[in-house]
């Protein structure tokens, strides 16, 4: 809290700051948008709540990927309805500014997307190892890599002309874009890179992470990424190089990661549940208890 108002107190007058200041002491009073566990008064959502028109986004689904559907649950882990029947995704991904699920299979060399509502399919990639997509609606484009020739691609939304943006070695997969870059893991060498989107270099994020790197994800407010190792579960480390990832929590393989930064929550899955903790890896609650096979974790937050 105190980091993120001195910052912006270098750049307003006496008068902001004094606004500033009483909504510090306001957020005192009041019950914050966020988990007290995790912070007293979460700045991002308060700057969300107080400071801007819209209202934050929450989250309304929770949907994982199985051996023959993708799947949307309640969040309080009951089942709630088959989005789409006949799929079974490696990696999934969503746009929230279209509302689209987007999954991928290297071993079938496709990439998918379909709406919230689950109301159709799309087929948008093929005759790729798609090792996951990044979607940009707002540019128009999104990415995926192919991680079986170590490239990564642009194209457009309806697949069309389609860019080999870079090369990086290792099987690169589940890319996020996160400010100037798009991240992939490298599952193979089991390392985290990141391509610059204005110059095309590529540069290393981690080193030799402690085992296979099986997908990653970011958190957008804050300056962490969250991994998944194989056996050791979900690792954390901080954005920029030189990144060491190290253990946060769980056990054995987390086949999905995904982060609600307006609550401040982390959820990751291994084949058969779904888990919830605060960002710092505490707090955990088991949400789905079992019952599920495949791989994939997505979050679905409403319209705002």
């Amino acid at each position: 809290m105190t980091r993120y108002f001195s910052v912006i107190s270098k750049n307003v007058g006496k008068g902001a700051a004094l606004f500033i200041f009483l909504l510090t002491f306001h957020c005192q009073l009041v019950t914050p948008p966020c988990d007290l566990a995790d912070s007293l008064c979460n700045p991002v959502a308060l700057s969300l709540l107080y400071l801007r028109p819209r209202k934050v986004p929450r989250l309304e689904a929770i949907v994982v990927g199985g051996s023959s559907s993708i799947d949307r649950y309640n969040l309080d882990g009951s089942f709630h309805s088959t989005l789409f029947a006949g799929e079974a995704p490696e990696i999934l991904s969503t746009d929230q500014e279209s509302r689209q699920i987007y999954w991928s299979s290297a071993a079938s060399q496709y990439l998918r997307r379909g709406p919230f509502n689950g109301i159709y399919i799309s087929q948008i990639v093929s005759g790729y190892d798609v090792g996951g997509s990044a979607a940009d609606s707002k540019n128009g484009i999104f990415y995926f890599t192919d991680n079986g020739t170590d490239q990564i691609f642009s194209a457009n939304l309806d697949g069309s002309a389609v860019t080999l943006r870079g090369s990086t070695a290792g099987g690169p997969q589940s890319p996020f874009l996160d400010g100037p870059y798009l991240y992939v893991a490298r599952k193979d060498d089991a390392i985290l890179s990141r391509l610059h989107l204005a110059s095309g270099s590529i540069e290393d994020v981690t080193g030799i992470a402690p085992g296979a790197m099986f997908m990653a994800t970011a958190d957008p407010f804050g300056d962490s990424i969250y991994y998944s190792i194989a056996t050791l579960a979900v690792q954390r480390s901080g954005k920029n190089p030189p990144a060491t990832p190290t253990y946060l929590v769980g056990s054995g393989t987390a086949f999905g990661i995904a982060i609600d930064p307006y609550a401040g929550h982390l959820y990751f899955r291994d084949a058969a549940t779904v888990t919830r903790c605060n960002l710092q890896g505490m707090e955990c609650v088991l949400i789905i208890s079992g019952g599920l096979s495949g791989s994939g974790l997505v979050l679905l937050f409403d319209s705002t």
